[in-house]
């Protein structure tokens, strides 16, 4: 049986060969038994024209993703070469920012090192700030 471990160092799934990859894979046999994926789960919070900023981390082994504010509703997350391959998983929920309002989000990866997030108003049309409020995402990199 090989098992890869997760190296804190990089970021990186490492085994005792010292390959690396971006799953925990466990093999036994030569046959794949388990692959655990690298994941980012945070909860994100953005006010005014600030960047959106990580107020909790659940759950991390990707790497420290930096947030920037491009434009009203507009945000980059970027961590350089860390969405390579598939990521069909991305989700999230809005936590209410008050009892009348819904609010609305889109997260999705644009190239290798960047993911875009949008945020609207309940219109679905008016992109907008102050949307993010403790707003849990998570990325997973398969």
């Amino acid at each position: 049986m090989v098992i890869r471990y997760f190296d804190n160092f990089n970021g990186d799934w490492q085994d005792v060969t010292g390959t690396i990859g971006s799953s925990l894979v466990i093999t036994e046999n030569g046959f794949e038994v388990l692959q655990l994926n690298k994941k980012y789960i945070v909860a994100l919070t953005q006010s005014g024209t600030d960047a959106p900023l990580v107020t909790t981390t659940y759950f991390n082994t990707i790497g420290t993703i930096t947030w920037t504010r491009l434009g009203i509703g507009d945000y980059n997350g970027n961590l350089t070469d860390a969405f390579i391959g598939n990521m069909p998983k991305i989700e999230g929920s809005i936590g209410m920012v008050d009892s009348n309002v819904i609010r609305y989000f889109s997260l999705y990866k644009t190239n290798n090192s960047n993911v875009a997030l949008r945020t609207w108003l309940s219109d679905g049309s008016t992109q907008s700030d102050d949307i993010l409020k403790e707003t849990t995402i998570e990325i997973s990199i398969y």
